[in-house]
This record gives C-alpha cells, structure tokens and sequence, in this order.
C-alpha cells in the first residue's frame, strides 16, 4: 500500500487543524450553528464538545460509496431509519432514525446540509440534530442534545485505499451518546463489510479519534 509524502503532509495537516480547533478559547460569542466554526456558543444549560475519527480504509473510495453514500441508507450504522423527507442526497432532504437500546426507543431528526461527491468515488455527508433540545432516555444514559453537527468524509489517497475521517461537534448536557465510540466501532464495520464483499484489497488500520 503506496501512500505519497504529499497525501501524508495533506493528512497531518488536517489532524494539525483539528487539535488546534480543539485548544481553541471556547468562549465563541457565535451560537453553534450548521456553519460554526467550532468552539462555538451552546444553548444554555449545555456545553460544547468536539471529536472527530480518522483511519484508512483498504479499499477504493468507490466501494465504500456503494455502502454508504445514501443519506437514506442507514443499515451500515445499526440504525432504523423511520422517515425519509425529500430526494436521497439532495440538501434539505430529512431522515429521521430510531435509536433502540436497553428497552428503549427515541428519534433522531437530521437535515441534509452539503453532500458532494468526487471523481475518485468520495464523497462528503453534512448533517445536523434539528428536534432540540432532546432529552434521552434514562435507560439509555440520559442527558441532554442541545445540538450536535457531524460531518463525514471519504477520499480516496492510493490504490485500493481510502482515508475517511467522522467529525462531530455537539452541545450536550451529560454523555447523551458516546460519538467516538460509535463512529470506531461502524468505521471498522465498513471495512468487515467490505471484506465479506471480496472488496477489502488492503489492510485497514484500526480507527482512531482525538477530541472530547
């Protein structure tokens, strides 16, 4: 697996400016919006936090695409999607998903934002919580959505492997949900798909994530 010096400087670089969004001064008098630049100010009683993940995928861009480009498609993700409002892909297209655990159910309503793809096969998903503030259940943790704005992205950087990085900041009170987690956790589910597909040419690296 071949990765040039000029994609390994473009990657750090993007780490770089991840970590210096993060030890940013959060006092932003700017409310958390779809085009914050993060920190940003959160809803009252909520506080900002921010975490993205990142790690190579041994395969083209274009079949990680075939999995996970629809904005309706949500299988991958171990989520129910209950509504779809709108054209798949198409910004302002709406879905609305169940979350299920311990016994208990809510709803997550999410606005397409930007979507674009790329010659490679990437593309680029931007979406955010718009039924807030959202109070989960206790069974499933409890705490508090103020907002929360995520952004996933796919390219791909040599043969047969791609780079995906899964990016979120959030206003919450509590842990509502463990991000981090659950972005490694289906970042690595994408890649024993893709295996099971015959599509997985390279090795994948076990995903990674800095921030809150």
């Amino acid at each position: 697996m071949l990765i040039t010096l000029k994609t390994q400087l473009a990657i750090l670089a993007t780490v770089s400016s991840v970590f210096a969004l993060h030890v940013q001064e959060r006092a932003s008098k700017k409310p958390c919006g779809n085009d914050s630049i993060s920190p940003c100010k959160c809803p009252a009683g909520t506080s900002f936090a921010n975490s993205t993940t990142f790690g190579y995928i041994g395969a083209a861009a274009s079949d990680i695409y075939d999995i996970a480009h629809d904005f309706y498609t949500t299988d991958y993700l171990g989520l129910k999607l209950v509504k779809k409002e709108g054209k798949p892909n198409k910004v302002g297209s709406i879905r609305t998903l169940d979350v299920t655990y311990n016994n208990s159910t809510y709803q997550l309503t999410e606005p397409l934002n930007v979507y674009y793809e790329t010659r490679d096969g990437g593309f680029e998903q931007q979406f955010n919580l718009s039924t807030v503030p959202l109070v989960v259940p206790a069974a499933q943790g409890g705490g508090i959505f103020g907002g929360y704005w995520v952004t996933m992205h796919v390219q791909q950087v040599a043969d047969h492997v791609s780079w995906m990085k899964w990016g979120v900041y959030r206003c919450v009170a509590g842990n509502p949900f463990d991000f981090t987690g659950f972005h490694e956790v289906h970042m690595t589910g994408l890649s024993d798909t893709l295996k099971t597909k015959g599509k997985l040419v390279n090795k994948s690296s076990v995903p990674y994530s800095i921030g809150d």
